[in-house]
Order: structure tokens, then sequence, then C-alpha cells
């Protein structure tokens, strides 16, 4: 998994794990502007990653309602937005762009359940 490569990730030396776990019930982690959309499960908490748009390009949209959370991704890729993406990335000496989209179906689109003993105030 992209996730687990050094500089893509939390730094193993964080205890970011330690300080989540204190929190019960359904949790989400969200953070972006990486290069792989990615959604991993693990216990109680959904981490959410947003990738850079010219990698992925499309959006994700958020939908939030008393009953869940429905993360599900726009795909705007066409050949020319794809062509443009790769020659901004080409022009950029220090970026290369992923040569294709790296998320599969499971890691794109997620419906998370709100926990019923949780309520927000």
């Amino acid at each position: 998994m992209n996730s687990e490569k050094e500089n893509l990730s939390v730094d193993p030396e964080i205890p970011l794990k330690e300080v989540l776990n204190k929190k019960s019930g359904v949790n989400i982690y969200m953070n972006g502007h990486n290069h792989f959309n990615s959604i991993v499960q693990d216990e109680n908490w959904t981490y959410i990653q947003v990738a850079a748009v010219m990698d992925e390009i499309g959006a994700r949209i958020i939908e939030v309602t008393d009953e869940e959370m429905k993360v599900s991704e726009l795909n705007f890729t066409t050949e020319e937005l794809r062509a443009t993406a790769d020659h901004v990335g080409e022009t950029i000496d220090h970026f290369r762009l992923a040569p294709q989209q790296l998320a599969d179906e499971s890691q794109r689109n997620i419906t998370i359940e709100r926990n019923p003993k949780v309520v927000a105030k």
C-alpha cells in the first residue's frame, strides 16, 4: 500500500494511533494533498486520504447525515485532462505524476454508519 511508504504516511515515531485510540465510537481521520486516494478501516477508525487532483483527476464528495457519512468519488479524467496534467507534471522538475489512477474501488467509496450512542451537540 502506498500509504506505508516514506513521506506518504505519518512518521511511525509519532504516536498518532495511541492518541486516536483514546476516542471511542465511530471515528474518521481525513488528510489530504497526497498523491493517492485511499480508505483504510482499522478498528473503530476509518482513515481517508485524499489525492492531489493532478494524480487522481476528480473530486471526493462527502455527505453527512444523521445516520451515516458517505464518501464517494467523482472521476473527471479525460484524455485531454490527463495530457494536461502530464504536461504540468513534466514541467515541475521535482514532481512526477503517477502513471495511472492508483486506488481501486474499495479505496474510492465508503459508507460509514454513525454510532447511535454518539450524539453531536
